[in-house]
């Protein structure tokens, strides 16, 4: 096309051009011939200047096409692999090599406390020491001070049997003067002087102290409840709280509101008073125990001889001998008569299955009140997530699988299945064989055919040993670290020390 334009153009600008004016003697016709060859011209030129813009646009939108293309099946590999990584609970395995602590008796993992902190990926403290892991070099040691210990981003350090606090740039917040120091949260540490018996709050952002207060304290959000004796005091809620003063008068401290008042209702036993579910209160009126609401109205009827808080889901009642498990809305959930008290170790909620402990049998629940199985008081009950579970009975040797998801228990071989508590709330089990362990999932399914001496699971992947050498593995079974271990130790959620055939160490988190 371009090519066929480019011919036009030459025969009209120059050959027709040629011809009339070779042939045009009068010179105001020959002039009317120029001014319509230009204009020729610039309207063939207009037209080949379209084409290619033309060109160009249909080249640039074929090329985003493709473009959008490769990014959409990019981005639809990038979503089933994000999907595969949320399914997986895949992470980046994080790998720091500390070889270099090894010196102040450090030799190898067995010198090492299990007490490791990893602070910010920068420093870590091991054994009371702190090193910078990118310098490699000790930056706080025991000629500094006596103890260190890292809480809530904040060091706690002793010199000269006195505490005091630096922040993680060693720069001092509370001087080494106090017996003794808690560090309540981000904003908040309490400083006690143990000779005076007083206690200071301070603030660790402004440095601002409050108090003293007599032998205890209270502290929450960043806001101080009034300067009030606080030797009797019961947490409400996340926001309120009830202190006694030094003439035993009852207070109402409304955090949120930073607000103090009397409480008129002295029929309110508030010594008994504890927390439900951050919105109610179990209290005492006259003698029998009720729940109210955070403005005192009452919820439940002050009827009961006993309330006990039940996992923070439940309420299980006492009445005479009668024993019911409600909830907030006075649903029933169980009901039972039994002669004997019900302490805490009694019943308990594991996930989503309330276990009771009747004499000596135990009864499995599910929240709508069907009974699952029974078991020997002894038995222990492992969650692998929500909906599976294992009763291992101990007494009589038997093992139940409990599938809530789909109504169903299984008897597994007691012998098979590993029973110790390092298996449970991973989600995974082992199954042994001739002394061998194989990793299965919470549907029993095996993840691969490997065997292992044993198998130690941990929330997001599993150390595997194979003839006195470990493997760090993810629940697919794949390998995390290239590298022949020789031992490891736990520190942390999903944290451990390594240490390799070459006694190199690491600190290893995924």
């Amino acid at each position: 096309m371009k090519h066929f334009l480019s011919l036009i153009y030459e025969y009209v600008t120059i050959n027709i051009g040629e011809y009339y004016m070779n042939n045009t003697e009068n010179k105001k016709e020959r002039k009317k011939l120029i001014i319509l060859i230009i204009l020729v011209s610039v309207l063939l030129a207009s037209l080949i200047i379209t084409f290619f813009v033309l060109m160009y646009k249909n080249n640039e939108k074929n090329t985003n096409s493709i473009n959008a293309s490769n990014e959409n099946e990019e981005n639809n590999n990038s979503i089933n692999v994000n999907n595969d990584n949320e399914e997986n609970n895949i992470k980046n395995p994080l790998l720091l090599d500390i070889s270099f602590i090894k010196n102040n008796g450090i030799n190898s993992i067995k010198d090492i406390s299990n007490e490791t902190t990893l602070i910010d990926n920068k420093l870590i403290l091991i054994n009371k020491l702190v090193y910078d892991i990118n310098k490699k070099e000790l930056v706080l040691d025991k000629n500094t001070y006596e103890d260190i210990k890292f809480v809530n981003n904040y060091f706690i350090v002793k010199k000269n049997n006195l505490y005091g606090i630096i922040d993680k740039n060693f720069k001092t917040v509370i001087p080494c003067e106090y017996d003794d120091i808690e560090i309540y949260s981000e904003n908040c540490a309490f400083l006690s002087l143990h000779e005076s018996h007083f206690t200071e709050i301070v603030n660790l952002k402004t440095k601002e102290k409050f108090g003293p207060y007599l032998f205890n304290y209270y502290f929450y959000d960043n806001i101080i409840i009034g300067d009030v004796y606080l030797g009797d005091r019961t947490e409400l809620s996340s926001n309120l709280i009830q202190v006694s003063d030094d003439k035993l008068e009852e207070h109402i401290i409304d955090i949120t509101n930073n607000t103090e008042r009397k409480s008129n209702l002295k029929d309110f036993t508030w010594i008994t008073a504890e927390k439900f579910q951050n919105n109610y209160i179990i209290t005492a009126q006259n003698f029998k125990n009720g729940v109210i609401d955070l403005n005192l109205n009452e919820i439940i009827d002050f009827k009961y001889d006993k309330i006990k808080n039940i996992d923070d889901k439940f309420l299980l009642t006492k009445k005479n001998n009668e024993y019911q498990l409600i909830d907030i809305n006075k649903n029933v959930i169980l009901s039972f008569n039994y002669d004997n008290n019900i302490f805490d170790d009694d019943i308990f909620i594991e996930n989503n299955i309330i276990c009771l402990k009747l004499n000596d049998d135990l009864y499995y629940y599910d929240f709508k009140g069907n009974l699952l199985n029974t078991s020997n008081g002894d038995a222990f009950i492992s969650s692998l997530n929500d909906d599976y579970y294992l009763i291992h009975d101990y007494i009589n040797s038997t093992c139940k699988y409990i599938d809530l998801k789909n109504n169903q228990i299984k008897d597994l071989d007691y012998d098979e299945f590993c029973r110790w508590t390092d298996q449970i709330n991973t989600g995974y089990l082992t199954k042994e064989d001739n002394d061998k362990y194989q990793l299965y999932n919470n549907v029993l399914n095996k993840v691969s055919d490997n065997y292992y001496d044993n198998i130690y699971l941990n929330d997001n992947c599993f150390i595997g040993k194979i003839n006195d050498l470990y493997y760090v593995l993810d629940y697919n079974d794949n390998k995390l670290i290239e590298k022949t271990l020789i031992d490891f130790k736990y520190v942390e959620d999903s944290a451990y020390l390594l240490e390799d055939e070459n006694n190199n160490l690491y600190y290893f988190q995924y």
